[in-house]
Parts: structure tokens; C-alpha cells; sequence
């Protein structure tokens, strides 16, 4: 009889340890599974915030330069404006075309091409302030075309942005 119950123990014992070491090794496989799909989904979030983050910023960038190239190309206009001023702050003037210029891209054709405008006007305003008169017409044309190329290249840089 005690040898009976001694093998009925023990073999109790070695069947809860195979359950309990069953019951650990799945225990175990379903938090390594686990861990994994957190792992894996902390990723993606990650990445997605990191992604987010990164177009909020690219879009701010846009948005402060469409705001900086209205604010410089409107104080040019209003810089070298014939029929605002008498004469022209050249100082202020070069300042403002050399923003201007430090502001866009010569790689890209219509930003190019406001960037001539801007010098042109440079040039035109800085004749017409040293001989008089003569060429507010040429001023004001200049000055047309560059509000024209502008409005251009802002809607390019909004378009671009959606």
C-alpha cells in the first residue's frame, strides 16, 4: 500500500510538473507574442508620429516662406513706388531685392523668373530715381510683373502643400 500511494505521488508530482511546465512554456510563448505585437505596433506609432511630425514642419516651413516672400516682394512694391515715393531708400531697396533673391530658388523657373523681375526693377527704379521722371511707366510695368510672377509662384508653393 505505501508503495502504491509512493507511485501514485510521484506520479502526481511528474504530471502537475509536465502541466505547470506546459501551462509556463505557453504562458511564455503567448507573452513573447505579445511583447512582439506591442513591440511592432509602438513602431508603427512611432514611425506615424515621426512621419506627422515631420509634415507639420515641412508644412510650417511653407507657410513662413509664402509669409516672408508676400512681406518682402509688398515692401519692395512699396519701396520703389513712384507714385508713393518721391525718391527711392536705395539702401532699403538692395535690401530688400537681396532678401528677395537669398529668399528663392533659381532652380525653379518661376521662382527664376521673379528673381530677374526683382533685379530688373532694381535697375529700372534705380535710373529712373537718378534721371528724374521719366520712367514711372516702366517702374509701374515691372512692378505689375512681379505681383503677376508672385501670385504664380505662391499658388505653385500652396498647391504644392495640399
Amino acid at each position: 500500500m505505501i508503495a502504491v500511494a509512493f507511485i501514485t505521488v510521484i506520479s502526481q508530482h511528474w504530471i502537475s510538473k509536465k502541466s505547470v511546465r506546459a501551462d509556463l512554456e505557453k504562458l511564455n510563448k503567448q507573452m513573447k507574442s505579445d511583447f512582439e505585437n506591442f513591440n511592432s505596433q509602438f513602431k508603427y506609432d512611432v514611425d506615424k508620429i515621426g512621419l506627422q511630425v515631420k509634415s507639420d514642419f515641412q508644412m510650417k516651413m511653407k507657410f513662413d516662406w509664402i509669409l516672408n516672400v508676400r512681406k518682402v516682394i509688398a515692401d519692395l512694391i512699396t519701396t520703389t513706388d513712384p507714385e508713393y515715393n518721391t525718391t527711392i531708400d536705395r539702401r532699403k531697396m538692395l535690401y530688400l531685392i537681396n532678401q528677395a533673391q537669398l529668399i528663392l530658388d533659381v532652380n525653379n523657373k518661376d521662382e527664376d523668373k521673379l528673381a530677374r523681375l526683382i533685379t530688373e526693377l532694381g535697375h529700372v527704379a534705380d535710373y529712373a530715381d537718378t534721371r528724374g521722371e521719366g520712367s514711372v511707366d516702366e517702374i509701374l510695368k515691372v512692378q505689375a510683373e512681379i505681383i503677376s510672377q508672385t501670385r504664380i509662384v505662391l499658388k505653385e508653393k500652396q498647391e504644392a502643400n495640399m
